[in-house]
């Protein structure tokens, strides 16, 4: 039998148990709810493999990342033969974006990334939920059904080009701007802010679906941030200004950094090294496709396994992981992905959509998955390679994605990234 003593509790403990009925002052140092501001990209149109690009100009303001987007328009030119069937197959208008590039005002060239769109389309399909694809991702562009009757975006008989308007989350857009604890960024590091998109190939980009009349061309036009703005009290402002001068101001985010190889239809036993020395290695997706990017009847975003009994595993220095061994269970692949995101994103990805469309090799390189600041290191001498034999198949890209942390460090004139 427990005996509890008396004793005097805090406000805190009433708090949680929803019995402190004291009034609360106004905790908010915002001076005005979040605005949103149109800031056009330098050009009002871009056509396929050119490079999008647009400088913050914030001023004073903090931006809110979640409440920020790309709006964009996008347009495709059919031959006038008959009606389109065009959509972003089993991605979405992130598919365009094949390269990023962020460079700090200062001129720092904070991260650049190629293929992200696929690492985009792996890893959201990982952490969102059904509800996310049914309201924000559809706005993103993601289809239910990309080849089913009708699921298309464009399906016009037309011989000028066809827009359709289609919006991404600064935070969906590219892990640097969703920070790691839900942050707002101040002016010392988003204003004069340059982001570079690069286009991918029309292939790449689009899937058309059987039947569909020829695609020429596509183009973006209509693009802007639409930012999502906050003003605070000048006591506050003055606080974080005087941080950055006296210290710095210190922005964690996570990077991405992909090796891509391909692999021949006999070569069944193959490694692939990702050579990279970062401090905090967060976790490692790899998926594998077949070649055809050029090919707009072939969709690009899609990943399955390869033919034949498949065995992997990740080779972390000296050791194996996930199991200390060779993983040949499919069973066993989906639940180690399961198990190494549930924490953060719960299950999201059911396992016909994991079979079929994104099939990921996954494990996680947090020492503890429940600490945001953990993770193995890595350098030349401790590497990750993943070991990974198939039946004979046909050739086939494999990408592997190390997430790692990175530090932005800015002050009033300069900045620097560490890994």
């Amino acid at each position: 039998m427990f005996v509890y003593n008396k004793i005097i509790m805090s406000s805190s403990i009433y708090d949680k148990n929803r019995m402190n009925y004291d009034f609360q002052n106004n905790e908010s140092v915002k001076l005005i709810p979040t605005d949103l501001q149109r800031i056009p990209f330098d050009n009002q149109r871009y056509e396929a493999q050119t490079t999008m690009t647009l400088t913050f100009s914030t001023g004073q303001y903090f931006l809110d990342p979640d409440k920020s987007y790309i709006d964009l328009g996008v347009s495709v030119t059919g031959d006038n033969s008959g009606p389109l069937a065009v959509n972003w197959g089993k991605g979405s208008v992130a598919n365009l974006f094949g390269g990023v590039r962020i460079y700090h005002k200062s001129g720092t060239q904070i991260t650049h990334n190629v293929n992200l769109d696929l690492w985009t389309k792996a890893k959201q399909y990982i952490e969102k939920d059904t509800f996310w694809f049914q309201t924000q991702g559809e706005i993103q562009g993601y289809l239910a059904d990309p080849y089913g009757a009708g699921q298309v975006w464009w399906n016009e008989t037309s011989p000028n080009p066809v827009q359709k308007n289609f919006k991404i989350k600064l935070c969906d857009l590219h892990p640097f701007f969703a920070g790691v604890r839900g942050k707002i960024f101040p002016p010392e590091i988003i204003e004069g802010l340059r982001i570079e998109l690069d286009l991918n190939p029309l292939g790449r980009a689009f899937f058309s679906q059987v039947g569909g009349a020829p695609v020429l061309g596509y183009s973006v036009s209509r693009c802007n941030l639409q930012a999502g703005l906050c003003d605070v009290q000048d006591q506050a402002s003055d606080i974080v200004n005087d941080i950055a001068n006296r210290g710095g101001l210190k922005w964690e985010f996570n990077d991405v950094f992909m090796t891509t190889v391909q692999i021949g239809a006999n070569q069944n036993d193959f490694t692939v090294s990702v050579d990279k020395a970062v401090s905090l290695a967060q976790n490692m997706i790899t998926f594998t496709r077949e070649l055809g990017d050029g090919n707009i009847g072939f969709d690009s975003h899609v990943y399955n396994q390869p033919s034949g009994g498949i065995k992997w595993n990740y080779r972390i220095g000296n050791i194996l992981y996930p199991y200390k061994r060779q993983v040949d269970n499919k069973l066993d692949t989906y639940t180690i992905l399961m198990d190494n995101f549930n924490w953060q994103c719960g299950n999201n990805l059911i396992y016909s959509e994991w079979d079929l469309y994104n099939h990921c090799y996954t494990t996680l390189l947090r020492t503890e998955d429940r600490l945001l600041n953990s993770g193995d290191y890595l350098n030349a001498n401790k590497r990750v390679e993943l070991e990974f034999q198939k039946g004979d198949s046909n050739p086939i890209l494999v990408h592997s994605c190390l997430e790692h942390r990175k530090l932005l460090s800015v002050n009033g004139v300069n900045s620097k990234v560490d890994i």
